[in-house]
């Protein structure tokens, strides 16, 4: 299989393509700093550069388009303008070039499209960031299936959440998905939100599921064997002693005596 990398960054979708024997033919990226780094890591791959002057018309088919489009305006921790944002309306400069590609090969290329972004964009604009992407996947001809994953849920001393929908184009489409999201109410809420629209049949299987109560108190979350690579060194509790000095600011009494330990 090969893929397109639109937004690339540092090459995530591409270090993941290859441990499955995709070949990734080519890049869209920007950022000097990023398209330099792509270009010592993935030196026989071609980069196509600013991702609006690019055309599904004008290059090869690829099986896997990947993108995610920049998240600033999707999370919470920016000023939230959504899809109609700067950065993130990028989303539909993937869209234009995907439908390029389909109307330049008669449908059958891309096979799959890939979107990842922030946990920030389930509940976007009130969800109707999630309505717009979803619509625009599914106006396309693909069928979807969605997960929010954890980053330390695979070995990594970090909590980020990340939104992944895999589309796949119908025509090549063998299988029904079936999406459990029991473990995810973001997940359940925001389909629950774009199916109520009309597009119930789009993803085949899925049924909203009761929850139970999430947990509320801090004694019910918390882990009593915790790896020690989650534990901040002296220097990093000393520093943050520090900048709180600095600042003038008074830290919680068992914040400051924990780091002080």
């Amino acid at each position: 299989m090969t893929m397109l990398s639109l937004f690339s960054g540092i090459g995530a979708f591409e270090l993941s393509a290859l441990k499955f024997g995709i070949k990734t033919l080519y890049q869209s990226e920007i950022e000097l700093s990023a398209v330099s780094i792509l270009k010592r890591h993935f030196s026989d791959v071609i980069q196509l550069g600013d991702v609006t002057k690019l055309s599904g018309l004008e290059i090869a088919f690829c099986d896997i388009i990947t993108f995610g489009s920049p998240c600033q305006d999707l999370s919470v921790a920016g000023k939230r303008t959504g899809l109609v944002g700067e950065r993130s309306n990028l989303f539909y400069e993937a869209i234009r070039i995907a439908k390029e590609m389909l109307e330049a090969s008669n449908g059958r290329y891309p096979r799959f499209l890939i979107y990842e972004n922030v946990a920030g964009m389930l509940n976007s604009n009130k969800g109707l960031d999630f309505c717009a992407v979803m619509d625009a996947i599914y106006e396309l001809g693909f069928v979807v299936d969605i997960d929010l994953l954890d980053s330390q849920d695979f070995g990594v001393p970090q909590r980020r959440k990340r939104v992944f929908i895999v589309a796949e184009n119908k025509i090549y489409r063998k299988t029904e998905y079936k999406i459990d999201v029991r473990r995810n109410r973001q997940v359940q809420q925001a389909l629950d939100l774009w199916m109520s629209r009309g597009y119930r049949d789009t993803i085949a299987g899925y049924v909203s599921i009761p929850h139970t109560p999430i947990k509320s108190k801090l004694s019910d979350i918390l882990e009593q064997d915790v790896d020690a690579k989650y534990n901040l060194s002296p220097k990093a509790c000393t520093g943050i002693i520090r900048r709180a000095e600095r600042r003038g600011k008074k830290l919680p009494v068992l914040l400051e005596l924990a780091l002080r330990i």
